[in-house]
């Protein structure tokens, strides 16, 4: 899945969009705000063919979103530069590179990178329409990679999990800023064998993220998901909905099914601008393996590498 590769590539958090759920307007903002955020963006076909002459089941880099304005300046087409890392442009429909009625020569003269669309290329690079897009693809990713922001993880790590709610907190300090991301995933599909590890059915997450009120003791609601993981679903903390010293709770539990022992592993991880330890009831820290510690008592060094 190219989620899977983003996460790994990446570590930041992962957007998934199914092109099916949103009308074409929404798909274009979205891609056009994380090209502009300078964020990494993939797409993904079905499999099952299409009239595109798009290859199906095969992902696909979103390299660019851009506009093609007429003579009076004005918005003519919205329009998307994806690259098949294949190195193929079999792209058959409208402003494909052999559509010289489609570019003319002022259109081409605003494509970025100065890729001349018309010329045949082994880069695999091709454009297309944004009200077109949905014909040939299923989804898109959207990593919100922000290190150039100061942006840092920390993490918990759960291990062996017994399918009980965990739960894990932080506090904001004095210096709040900017977003949070709240995140919590087991091993991607594909990392553990699919018969050994979901028998076919994948674990239900419930993710419940609150600030907690210091007279009562309970949790007000910030956000909160509900799914069964295919890939991961980030939740996110807007600097709007919290305050410096608030304490932020992170209930996590999953239903494993047929997961087997071995294999119930989960890590609940944060992605913002500030310092922050996420820590359980006991208050302690579990980041497996840190940067700071030696290998465990009994381990060989061979081990981690």
């Amino acid at each position: 899945m190219p989620e899977n590769a983003l996460r790994t590539l990446t570590g930041a958090p992962i957007y998934h969009y199914t092109v099916a759920d949103l009308e074409d307007e929404i798909i274009w903002d979205l891609i056009k705000s994380g090209h502009d955020s300078s964020y990494l963006m993939t797409t993904g076909t079905s499999g099952y063919l299409n009239d595109c002459g798009v290859p199906a089941a095969h992902a696909y880099a979103i390299i660019s979103a851009f506009f093609l304005r007429d003579e009076h300046g004005r918005v003519a087409h919205k329009m998307l530069m994806i690259r098949d890392p294949k190195g193929r442009d079999t792209y058959q429909d409208k402003w494909n590179s052999k559509d010289k009625a489609s570019w003319t020569p002022e259109f081409i003269a605003q494509v970025p990178r100065g890729i001349n669309p018309l010329r045949p290329n082994s880069f695999g690079v091709f454009f297309i329409e944004h009200i077109r897009y949905g014909r040939c693809f299923e989804s898109f990713q959207i990593a919100h990679q922000r290190e150039q922001e100061g942006y840092k993880e920390t993490w918990y790590d759960i291990e062996n999990d017994d399918g009980d709610q965990t739960d894990l907190s932080f506090t904001v300090p004095e210096s709040k800023q900017g977003t949070i991301y709240i995140t919590a995933e087991t091993y991607v599909d594909g990392a553990v064998p699919w018969e050994s590890h979901c028998a076919g059915q994948a674990p239900l997450q419930v993710l419940f993220i609150g600030t907690k009120n210091t007279t009562t003791g309970k949790y007000h609601r910030l956000a909160k998901s509900f799914y069964r993981e295919r890939v991961e679903q980030p939740l996110s903390i807007d600097e709007r909905h919290y305050k410096a010293g608030d304490q932020i709770g992170v209930f996590v539990r999953y239903e494993w099914g047929r997961v087997p022992e071995g294999a119930r592993d989960i890590t609940v991880k944060l992605y913002s601008k500030m310092d922050l330890a996420l820590v359980d009831e006991h208050n302690r820290t579990n980041q497996y393996k840190m940067d700071t510690l030696e290998a465990f008592d009994g381990i060989e060094d061979d081990f981690w590498n």
